[in-house]
């Protein structure tokens, strides 16, 4: 291959004698060409499009390199140094490369119908390589098939509601989400649940910033390559069973190897893989960057082995970690003293607690813990929200003055927490209100745990000025809390009560 290229440096040999037995007739060529141009012409009649493939000379030389001179099926990174090498010779353009890699993973008898149906569905201002390699991955996973040569409804699938697949672009006609998977993928025409094995044309798509996939398995190790993306969320996949690896993928262990430097949300949603040690394993080492991590739809046993693994794992997102979900499952009162008291001290960047939907009926064993245990020096001080939302606490707290007086000791002791995950005035209990604006305030400075004089006079207007400017913040979503931008658009009724508080503060002696 090495002694082919150079051929090619020097352009002393036609790129048509790398594999002699692949080489058609010159007709055959002119033949694709039209074809193009007409599918070009009739489908899309867009001038840059056409300017596109009108520079005949490279058009000629990428329609032969990929149809008539790669043989066979080439895996990602052979394509990528090759259409690399090709673009850095001069063989074809620059802007060519990523659609001559593409091309040439592709077979050859499909590489021809993938351009036609590419060109023919995909909307005007999508990116051609995108376009090619959306067509391309669904075709792998079986959602469309090829030889139909169907039109596919680009259009329908940009909406959020749309099934089995749904991506959205960029001005500039690049993919920046995709969602694929799903219950209306039928590999068997028996089971409409079979998992797949997420293809490495993904790849491709170098613009993705967020990929859902959904009865997933697998996936190819090329999506390293994806540089931009940030977000990767797991539904209803299955990553406990042994699956059968394809050619290109790697094994079991291999496939959690994967380092992926810019993700940094993960979602993990009825998913079967708390039971799998190399799933966290990768999870916890290869994703250094994570800062939110959303679990759904866990049940007790998944829930302890993920708190387990947060435990004792040597965790590379420690300190990056803000938000931490676990919603729609059933954590009760034992995993949440695990969370609070054995967990949670050692993230010491995490701000929101989203708890939505569970099992909690009761704080008294976090607050009896706290009591108990000398040894629990350290709480942690950072959590600005935790959502009790929808969980049987919220109604204990109003009926069982116990269980209320319980609250405020823990809001007392996690004195950072400002938000239960209410969202309307008067949802709270009236005394767990005054204590989470208490919170809001400081609580060390009102209930005399930091010394008044030790604070400078420059930073009181800031802290009066706070306390009355943000004490809304008791009553807004978590998302909110994450955008205070947003937050504060809302028509929300301050309070004076912790700016009174203060007040008194400073008349102190």
């Amino acid at each position: 291959m090495g002694k082919c290229m150079s051929k090619l440096a020097s352009r002393s040999v036609s790129p048509c004698m790398i594999t002699s037995a692949s080489i058609r007739s010159a007709s055959a060529t002119s033949a694709i060409l039209a074809s193009v141009a007409l599918i070009i012409h009739t489908y899309i009649n867009k001038q840059w499009l056409i300017d596109y493939f009108d520079r005949a000379h490279r058009r000629r030389k990428l329609m032969r390199l990929c149809v008539n001179c790669v043989p066979g099926r080439m895996e990602f990174a052979a394509a990528r140094e090759l259409a690399s090498t090709w673009a850095e010779t001069g063989v074809i353009d620059p802007r060519e490369e990523r659609l001559l890699a593409l091309l040439a993973g592709i077979p050859e008898d499909l590489r021809q119908t993938m351009m036609e149906v590419s060109i023919k569905c995909m909307p005007s201002k999508m990116d051609l390589a995108d376009g090619v390699a959306l067509v391309s991955a669904l075709a792998a996973i079986g959602i469309i098939n090829l030889r139909d040569n169907l039109r596919i409804d680009f259009e329908k699938h940009s909406k959020h509601t749309a099934p089995v697949w749904f991506y959205q672009m960029d001005d500039e006609g690049r993919v920046k989400r995709l969602r694929i998977g799903g219950s209306m993928i039928y590999f068997d025409g028996r089971n409409d649940e079979d998992n797949f094995d997420l293809p490495s044309e993904i790849a491709h798509l170098d613009q993705l910033e967020e990929l859902s996939v959904v009865n997933c398995r697998s996936l190819p190790i090329d999506i390293q390559h994806l540089t931009n993306l940030e977000i990767l969320v797991f539904l209803r996949c299955d990553f406990n069973q042994q699956p059968f690896w394809q050619h290109g993928r790697v094994d079991e262990y291999g496939l959690f190897g994967v380092e992926l430097q810019h993700v940094t949300g993960i979602g993990i949603i009825e998913c079967e893989c708390f039971s799998s040690r190399p799933f966290f394993t990768w999870m916890t080492t290869k994703l250094p960057r994570l800062k939110n991590v959303q679990c759904g739809c866990l049940q007790n046993s998944e829930i302890d082995s993920f708190l387990g693994r947060l435990r004792t794992t040597n965790v590379r997102f420690r300190e990056k970690l803000r938000y931490l979900t676990i919603d729609s499952s059933k954590l009760n009162d034992r995993q949440l003293e695990t969370l609070l008291i054995d967990v949670l001290p050692s993230f010491s960047s995490v701000n929101y607690l989203n708890l939505y939907r569970n099992k909690i009926q009761s704080c008294q064993s976090v607050v009896n813990r706290i009591h108990k245990d000398d040894g629990i020096r350290f709480v942690p001080n950072s959590i600005v929200a935790a959502s009790f939302r929808g969980n049987p606490i919220e109604e204990t707290i109003r009926s069982d003055r116990r269980e209320k007086s319980a609250m405020l000791s823990l809001l007392k002791t996690f004195s950072t927490i400002i938000n239960l995950g209410k969202f309307h005035e008067g949802d709270y209990d009236p005394d767990v209100e005054y204590a989470l604006r208490i919170n809001h305030a400081g609580r060390s400075i009102i209930e005399g745990e930091t010394d008044v004089r030790c604070l400078p006079l420059s930073i009181w207007p800031f802290l009066l000025e706070k306390a009355f400017r943000n004490s809304y913040w008791i009553y807004v979503k978590e998302s909110e809390l994450c955008l205070p931008e947003r937050a504060s658009s809302r028509k929300a009724k301050r309070s004076v009560t912790g700016y009174y508080k203060l007040n008194i503060c400073i008349d102190l002696p």
